[in-house]
């Protein structure tokens, strides 16, 4: 009876594990939200449910990189390997300037993009802090149901969670601030959104007073809350100050296109 027990344990263990093979998780990334500097190891398996890529003759990871603000993104692609029944592949992320990741696997005419939920990767500095512009951009991803073609899930409370704690450790990040204020007013703005925004206006023009980036952002943001009057004064005043400045030449943009 003991040997027929172990025997059948066997049998059990074997159908786990073939059972593990064919249904387990489609793709996995180790370390899940990296270091810069870390090597990445993915794996894609195409006899797990869900798989898009079946019987694949050769595989690609393409990488999103989504980097700190004023730099481009990359699409990184790494050649897969197969290893038995899987698909293996490394890379390391040595750009100084990523921020968030987000994944897609192709095959000749093939992509999958876990059903147009995507995978993705927080980045995070060489001591595991939180870098500016990572949550961020997972809450653009969130919002947007990814970004460049690179598919991801949608959830706009989540997103807007993530800006908040964007907000939170860096704000400084007028982007932030300015997608932040997109999500309250979007699809139809309510009025105690706009109200919220007008009340933070306040706050972030004392902040941003300084900075020319901003400036433009936040006389937007006062004539779309009813402060056209006060954001065309304020407009002038900053053109005085500085008329080779962020707000001069965007007003001059701005009287271009309108002819």
């Amino acid at each position: 009876m003991q040997k027929v027990a172990k025997a059948l344990f066997a049998v059990v263990l074997a159908l786990g594990l073939s059972h593990e093979g064919a249904f387990g998780q489609v793709a996995a990334f180790e370390p899940q939200n990296p270091r810069i500097g870390d090597e990445v190891i993915v794996t894609y398996n195409p006899g797990a449910k869900g798989a898009a890529i079946l019987k694949p003759k050769e595989l690609t990871l393409q990488t999103l990189i989504l980097p700190e603000f004023g730099i481009l993104p990359i699409v990184l692609e790494t050649s897969m390997v197969q290893s038995g029944t899987i698909w293996k592949g490394s890379f390391t992320l040595n750009q100084g300037d990523a921020r968030f990741l987000l994944y897609q696997f192709i095959s000749g005419d093939l992509k999958d993009d876990n059903a147009e939920q995507g995978w993705s990767g927080r980045v995070l500095a060489t001591n595991g802090d939180n870098l500016e512009g990572t949550r961020y951009w997972n809450g653009i991803a969130l919002a947007f149901g990814g970004y460049q073609g690179f598919k991801f899930r949608k959830d706009v409370g989540a997103a807007k969670s993530e800006i908040a704690q964007e907000r939170k450790l860096f704000p400084n990040n007028y982007s932030a601030v300015n997608i932040a204020w997109y999500l309250e007013v979007n699809p139809t703005p309510s009025e105690s959104a706009l109200a919220r925004i007008t009340n933070e206006l306040e706050i972030e023009l004392k902040r941003f007073r300084n900075v020319q980036d901003a400036l433009p952002m936040i006389l937007v943001w006062m004539e779309q809350t009813g402060g056209k009057a006060r954001a065309d004064s304020l407009r002038q005043v900053l053109i005085a100050e500085n008329p080779r400045g962020k707000v001069a030449s965007v007003t001059r943009m701005r009287e271009i296109s309108q002819e």
